[in-house]
């Protein structure tokens, strides 16, 4: 990645790409499917609502679909897959984000197949839950709207933004975050994505963050 003075310091990971694409293959939880409660890993400390959606609990069981499965793998079910090598290059640079991560998953199925069946070694995989209060999203420079807003510290709720734009100062440096005000939009710093790629680990596709936008009918 080249820098200069218009490379931003954090991007949006791609989720339509990742799910979607062609690419990358992606993960889907199988029985027995075991939910926490909102707000087990955070809250908001004004409202007290839990962040998020309910997490998934171990014990956990994963099928993956696709082809190729990347380092960062996203999925229906699951919050956010790393590899092993991923979370080692995690602890061994230092990057913060991860409040919570799980032991390994157990991968019953791949392409409905059973692992055992194939000539391959898989991808050892834990599922993390990444802050959603590592910054606050400028809603006015966002061109963000909202229907209802419950809390106007946590904003749970958004029906379009135009781009991402964060409120000057509100950022924690957190390297896997999402941002009050977007919450199901998973943000990552410039030196997680350069890092990841320096190390060969695969999976983070990202969107600067002037080209992220989204619109819900209303």
């Amino acid at each position: 990645m080249v820098r200069n003075n218009t490379t931003p310091e954090f991007y949006v990971i791609d989720r339509g790409e990742l799910l979607f694409g062609s690419k990358y293959g992606w993960g889907e939880t199988e029985e027995p499917k075991i939910w926490g409660v909102r707000g087990l890993y955070e809250k908001c400390p004004v409202c007290g609502t839990g962040m998020g959606l309910r997490p998934w609990l171990p014990p956990q069981n994963l099928s993956l679909h696709g082809r190729m499965f990347p380092d960062f793998m996203l999925g229906h079910g699951v919050d956010l897959m790393l590899s092993r090598p991923a979370l080692e290059l995690y602890d061994k640079k230092g990057w913060t984000g991860i409040v919570h991560r799980d032991p390994p998953a157990h991968i019953v199925r791949v392409r409905r197949k059973k692992p055992e069946s194939l000539q391959v070694e898989l991808p050892e995989y834990s599922n993390v839950w990444n802050t959603r209060l590592g910054a606050n999203l400028d809603d006015e420079a966002s061109g963000a709207v909202r229907r209802a807003v419950r809390c106007a510290y946590c904003r749970q709720s958004t029906d379009a933004i135009e781009r991402v734009v964060l409120q000057a100062g509100s950022w924690n440096g957190a390297d896997i975050f999402a941002a009050r005000g977007l919450g199901g939009t998973t943000l990552v710093s410039r030196r997680f994505v350069e890092g990841m790629a320096e190390a060969g680990l695969t999976g983070v596709v990202v969107l600067a963050p002037e080209d992220y936008s989204f619109s819900f009918a209303v």
